[in-house]
């Protein structure tokens, strides 16, 4: 029996041709249907299209309500840690201040793999941004201007091993006109260098930052680093207030400064869930509508049933959607 295309075309180089003469189908039969199979071809398109504007909904509203169960999460926290901010805290609660502050820290909530959050609970998802790290090089200081050339030389770990990168720091520049030039010489890398209260502040994804903790040297000419060997160089992550790893309770001004984030944290999360429960009415009925056009289950149906019927409806296999969505 043959059971595949490939196995018909085996067939054929092994059978000897048959004789014929006359055609086994009416050709008037096959171009009516060649033409009515390309007329079906918009109307597939179209269902396939509808299809992924429900599925992308759909998907927006499984991440949204992880976010919101989240944040709930967070809230619970800040609740928590409330009241251990008003005293100067004993030993005890000490040591609860630090571990509620862990577990937000640990709260990192994905969907489909990609984070939902970044560390300062803004929301990332669908944008898919990459998380991104500041920091700086502790120790060096390489926008301050000198009346000698230097070059240093920057030891980077890369994928295929470390890779290094030459760094031209013209004489008599402002630190201006430095930090552009550093900048332009280390973006092909997926590094940027900014200037905030005349230091060096530089940023990347969270994939390159771990790679360059402790993995980061230079070596200089004498004017900004020591000429001759190579430096491992300490990088210092710069923390933004909404980080709760920036936040301190070691003295009474630090638990102040600390109470005075978390209610501007707690605001702007009840605000975001506020929002997203109006948001939700008009993405579900939206949906719903999406789905309607399709002639699918409803919202409260499952997934599933809402793909077979499609299938069903454009006449094809999940294999074959498979294949045409890739």
């Amino acid at each position: 029996m043959i059971h595949s295309v490939t196995d018909a075309l085996q067939l054929a180089g092994q059978i000897r041709p048959i004789s014929q003469s006359a055609p086994l189908l009416d050709m008037t039969v096959v171009n009516s249907t060649q033409e009515s199979w390309r007329e079906l071809l918009p109307y597939r398109q179209v269902a396939f299209e509808r299809w992924e504007r429900a599925t992308r909904l759909q998907h927006n509203i499984s991440a949204m309500q992880l976010v919101d169960a989240g944040f709930e999460e967070v809230q619970r926290i800040l609740e928590r840690m409330r009241p251990l901010l008003l005293i100067k805290p004993s030993a005890e609660q000490f040591e609860r201040l630090l571990s509620l502050q862990k577990q937000l820290q640990q709260l990192q909530p994905s969907y489909l793999q990609y984070p939902l959050w970044d560390p300062m609970f803004n929301i990332i998802y669908p944008r898919r941004r990459a998380l991104r790290r500041r920091f700086r090089l502790k120790a060096v200081s390489l926008l301050e201007p000198k009346h000698r050339e230097e070059s240093l030389q920057l030891l980077l770990p890369g994928a295929d091993g470390p890779q290094s990168l030459s760094l031209q720091l013209p004489a008599n520049t402002d630190p201006s006109r430095l930090a552009q030039l550093i900048n332009e010489q280390l973006a092909p890398l997926g590094i940027s260098l900014n200037v905030e209260n005349q230091q060096a502040v530089f940023e990347c994804d969270d994939q390159l930052w771990q790679q360059l903790q402790g993995n980061l040297s230079l070596s200089g000419q004498g004017m900004r680093l020591p000429a001759g060997e190579m430096h491992n160089i300490r990088l210092e992550e710069l923390l933004d207030w909404r980080d709760p790893r920036e936040w301190r309770f070691d003295s009474p001004e630090m638990l102040r400064q600390t109470r005075a984030k978390l209610e501007r944290t707690a605001r702007r999360i009840e605000h975001w869930r506020q929002d997203w429960q109006v948001q939700k009415q008009q993405v579900t009925s939206n949906l719903s509508q999406q789905l309607g056009e399709i002639s699918l289950p409803p919202v409260d149906a499952c997934f599933g049933s809402q793909l077979e019927a499609l299938l069903a409806q454009a006449n094809i296999g999940r294999g074959h959607a498979e294949d045409l969505l890739k």
